[in-house]
């Protein structure tokens, strides 16, 4: 039969052998630190963009930072346009094919 004093005394030397230390190395932290830093500066420099993007905060933008700002909002626009004229050009497709099954079938005489 086991002794409940040794199961803890084997549960104690268990932990011991198998715990981690809780500090961390000073290396690990500054290394942690600044990996921290750098990602908030990405954050910031995306945030930027994307308010510049969005037309937010120009007054500080230069023309150099418009230009490629400027071309790609046109090239947006250009898809939008050609994406409207698809979904314009299905419609009238549908309707001159209504008229058509209408004219068959006798509804509309011209």
């Amino acid at each position: 039969m086991i002794s409940m004093s040794g199961t803890i005394k084997r549960y104690r030397e268990h932990v011991k052998e198998n715990q981690t230390p809780n500090s961390a190395c000073p290396e690990d932290v500054q290394h942690l630190r600044q990996l921290a830093e750098g990602m908030a500066k990405q954050i910031e420099l995306l945030e930027v963009a994307k308010r510049k993007i969005l037309g937010q905060c120009l007054g500080s933008t230069t023309i150099e930072e418009l230009v490629p700002i400027e071309e790609q909002l046109e090239r947006s626009v250009c898809v939008i346009r050609a994406r409207k004229m698809q979904v314009y050009n299905k419609q009238v497709q549908q309707l001159q094919s209504k008229v058509t099954q209408y004219i068959y079938e006798g509804f509309i005489y011209l």
